[in-house]
């Protein structure tokens, strides 16, 4: 019995053993092959949404907006994007209707060497299969070309041929073809191996050049003339434009220089033709003129140009009509050009009215006789005149026993033996006597010997002059401090001669009266 139970007792424990024995990790297996891939499903689209669902997306009801601003009409919208555009509503229509408003416009003068797109008034022109010929020719355009030369005005000037048969010069084409006082113009010169851009003033040519050889303006080329971002450039035959390499008057050898700031000169031509042409665009009318006749042959003359909206054939000068008084000494008389001055030359260019009290050697002050205090009594105003012009006299800084002075806060009871009182007694009086002449003061272009002789002239004007243009909002004109750019433009330290005043006196008056009257 006992037997029987060991057997089995160790029968179990085998058993127990196989079992603990089984439970152990065998090896793995290979991985078996992969199933296939299955379908791409669908892309959830918002009209999957069930009712319930969007129901549930949806938020609280936000707070009402403030309204919104009015949009613009097309006028704003034009007005917003061309700041330069001064026209009203109506008008603004009006020019939309006509086409005025194109961003750029193309004139046709001469084209295929046979059509004349001109009247001839004197001389001959002659078509042929390839060149308009001209013989002493002068033409009035069909349609004036309007040049505009503003900050952002652009274009060119493309014309083909032999410029100047002969060695004289030829004005191309001219603002007027009368021998007026002020014009502009674009010339060729093959006598002085020059093709150029040029104003008159006041009977004084300042030209303003590029270098080409005889040889090729007396020979077709193909020329592009431009003005861009106020550069005025010159290319032949397709090469690189050039920008101009000298200017001069009246193609003088004396009265020459070599162009060093090439915008700096173009802005001293831009600042010419506005005060000539009484805005900032040249407007050509015709080829040639009676004093420089056309001896050419032209294939094409042909012009591009950006908008010219707000330009116009102008038929009198915006000064026109304009009465001005001079009260000065020297300078303002002209006694280094026979009596003529500046206030000439601005009364011919522009048609205004001048009146002139001018007496060389005089002072401010009234220390001295036959002051400008004094003298000022002997305009009448009348004719109420729309400018006083007073010359800062340099007499009050280089006689003896002058005060000067200086501005001060009252509005009355003047101290007229010093020179800033003489001043302020002058506008005061004038204000009262015609309120609304506005009284302008210049200083004087000197030489920089005669300044550093004399250094409370450019105190004077720097600080003086600005405290009177505060207190009394008078105008001044600053030619003190500008650069004349040429030489040989003064008879001595401080008096200009003719061309001194064409170049430097008299564009900028012009100037800054047309900046008062577009301001008013």
């Amino acid at each position: 019995m006992k037997r029987k139970l060991s057997l089995l007792l160790a029968l179990m424990i085998l058993v127990c053993c196989l079992c603990l024995s089984a439970c152990k990790d065998g090896v793995d297996g290979k991985d078996g092959i992969d199933g296939k891939d299955g379908a791409d499903g669908k892309d959830f689209t918002y009209d999957m949404f069930t009712p319930e669902q969007l129901e549930a997306l949806r938020g609280p009801q936000g707070q009402t907006g403030a309204p919104g601003q009015s949009g613009l009409s097309a006028y704003q919208l034009y007005k917003k994007n061309n700041p330069n555009y001064a026209g009203s509503e109506t008008e603004w229509l009006n020019d939309l209707a006509s086409g005025a408003l194109s961003t750029s416009k193309n004139y046709q003068v001469i084209t295929y060497g046979k059509n004349l797109f001109a009247n001839v008034t004197s001389g001959s022109a002659t078509g042929g299969n390839a060149t308009m010929t001209f013989s002493s020719g002068v033409a009035q355009l069909n349609e004036p070309m309007y040049l505009p030369v503003d900050a952002l005005g652009s274009w060119q000037i493309n014309i083909a041929g032999t410029l100047a048969t002969g060695s004289s010069g030829v004005q191309l084409l001219t603002s007027s073809k009368d021998a007026i006082p002020g014009r502009v113009y674009f010339a060729a010169n093959a006598g002085q191996s020059k093709i150029y851009l040029g104003v008159n003033i006041g009977g004084v040519y300042f030209n303003y050049c590029w270098d080409v050889p005889a040889s090729t303006i007396n020979s077709e080329h193909a020329y592009v003339v431009r003005y861009s971002k106020g550069l005025y450039q010159l290319s032949i035959d397709g090469q690189d434009f050039q920008n101009f390499h000298s200017f001069n008057y009246d193609q003088s050898t004396t009265g020459k220089a070599e162009v060093t700031d090439a915008l700096a000169v173009s802005a001293d031509l831009t600042s010419k033709i506005r005060a000539v042409m009484g805005q900032e665009c040249i407007v050509f009318t015709s080829l040639g003129a009676q004093s420089f006749t056309l001896n050419s042959k032209i294939a094409y003359l042909t012009a591009q140009t950006s908008s010219v909206y707000k330009y116009q054939q102008m038929y009198c000068h915006p000064l026109y009509g304009k009465t001005i008084y001079h009260l000065g000494s020297s300078i303002s008389y002209g006694s280094a050009n026979n009596g003529v001055s500046f206030a000439e030359q601005i009364r011919d260019i522009t048609g205004s009215n001048m009146v002139k009290q001018t007496v060389s050697g005089t002072t401010l002050s009234a220390q001295k006789s036959n002051s400008y205090a004094d003298r000022w009594s002997n305009f009448t105003f009348t004719d109420s005149p729309d400018y006083l012009i007073i010359q800062l006299s340099t007499n009050d800084f280089t006689q003896s026993g002058i005060t000067l002075g200086s501005v001060g806060t009252q509005k009355d009871g003047f101290d007229k033996n010093t020179t800033a009182g003489a001043l302020e007694y002058i506008i005061s009086e004038t204000l009262k006597k015609s309120p609304n002449t506005k009284v302008v003061i210049y200083s004087c272009s000197v030489r920089d010997s005669w300044a550093s002789s004399y250094p409370n002239y450019a105190r004077f004007a720097n600080i003086e002059l600005a405290k009177l243009q505060e207190k009394w909002g008078i105008l001044i004109v600053d030619l003190f401090s500008l650069d004349a750019m040429l030489p040989n433009v003064m008879s001595d330290d401080i008096h200009p001669n003719k061309q001194g005043y064409a170049l430097l006196f008299t564009p900028t008056m012009i100037n800054v009266l047309l900046n008062d009257i577009q301001a008013n």
